[in-house]
């Protein structure tokens, strides 16, 4: 029975060395796979920034598609207004060019001009003072012999 005996014990020894070998095991392999606070604050994080854009990145998407339809709407309209507004532009360029050389025909009339009054407006000017000055002579009195006897020697006139 001794040897019964310390077989179980020894069957008890080897039982309890197996169990704490196995509990040593799976402690171990917890602590392995339990997560530190610092990696459950960022996978929280995560999840919160995850949610939170979502609805905008649906938000985005829905307006990106608005954007395109108006887009596809608005193309043909935009070919034709581009077609007229190079038209009318043409258009503008050639009134200009014909504006421009109507102005340069302008300039040179009047510098043909003001060189004409450079050289005719002196003339001009000393036949209106010859003028005035020959009406000037005519509309004054002329002195007759009998008038000239009438004065007396200061030049006034006798009475």
């Amino acid at each position: 029975m001794y040897r019964l005996r310390t077989a179980q014990s020894d069957l008890d020894h080897q039982l309890l060395s197996v169990e704490s070998l196995w509990e040593e095991q799976h402690t171990h392999s917890i602590v392995e796979i339990a997560m530190q606070p610092l990696e459950i604050a960022y996978l929280t994080l995560a999840a919160l920034l995850t949610g939170a854009l979502l609805p905008l990145l649906f938000q985005a998407r829905a307006t990106l598609r608005s954007v395109q339809q108006l887009l596809n709407m608005t193309a043909p309209k935009l070919g034709n207004t581009l077609a007229e507004v190079s038209s009318a532009t043409r258009d503008f360029h050639g009134v200009t060019v014909e504006l421009s050389k109507t102005i340069q025909g302008i300039r040179g009339t009047l510098a043909n001009a003001s060189s004409i009054g450079n050289a005719v407006g002196p003339a001009l000017v000393a036949a209106v003072h010859a003028f005035r000055a020959i009406r000037a002579e005519d509309a004054r009195p002329k002195r007759t012999e009998s008038a000239d006897a009438d004065r007396q020697p200061g030049g006034t006139p006798a009475n």
